[in-house]
């Protein structure tokens, strides 16, 4: 999924537990840091061609999602949710047209403001670029398949296990999950 880091990471804020007795291989940067590679801008280097599923320079850091990582949780069956940026998200919607791509929005751009505040991270000129930054990102939100508001928790994430318990009965996930049964079916 992609929003701003202060519109609300549901699974983060979840604190991992299941989503309607769903667990999920999660990939973001502040949780787990086997699949994330990060480094500051002065110490990184071109990826390796095919390293990463994708990557991204976000404000001013770079960031990547091992793809070594991603086919591994896939072959063993998992879910992967991705919490990368807008830009991340195209690169992935390149190489894997069939990932369900999810945008998740604050309710307002001052409920956003307020979330900013309440952290107490950042001074108000960082803020004020982060919002700017913010506005900028919101507007792809229209290049995703879905869209979530997260304004109430529990209905953000029942959103979000709806979106990826209907993406798991697509007929392509179907027929890896139950290839012998359809062929014994059909």
């Amino acid at each position: 999924w992609t929003g701003d880091d202060a519109t609300g990471s549901l699974v983060a804020l979840n604190n991992g537990n299941p989503i309607n007795g769903d667990t999920f291989a999660i990939v973001n940067g502040a949780a787990i840091s086997v699949p994330w590679s990060y480094k500051n801008k002065s110490g990184q280097t071109k990826p390796a061609a095919g390293e990463f599923l994708e990557h991204a320079n976000v404000y001013g850091n770079y960031y990547g999602t091992s793809r070594q990582w991603i086919e591994n949780e896939l072959a063993g069956g998992h879910d992967v949710l991705l919490e990368i940026d807008w830009q991340g998200a195209l690169q992935v919607r390149k190489l894997v047209p069939e990932s369900v791509q999810i945008f998740i929005l604050p309710p307002s751009l001052a409920s956003l403001q307020e979330r900013l505040v309440r952290r107490g991270q950042d001074d108000e000129e960082t803020i004020a670029r982060r919002l700017s930054a913010a506005r900028e990102e919101m507007r792809h939100c229209i290049d995703f398949d879905y869209v979530i508001i997260n304004q109430d928790f529990a209905s953000a994430v029942a959103d979000l296990a709806a979106i990826v318990r209907a993406s798991r009965l697509r007929s392509a996930q179907q027929c890896v999950r139950y290839g012998g049964l359809l062929a014994q079916l059909t």
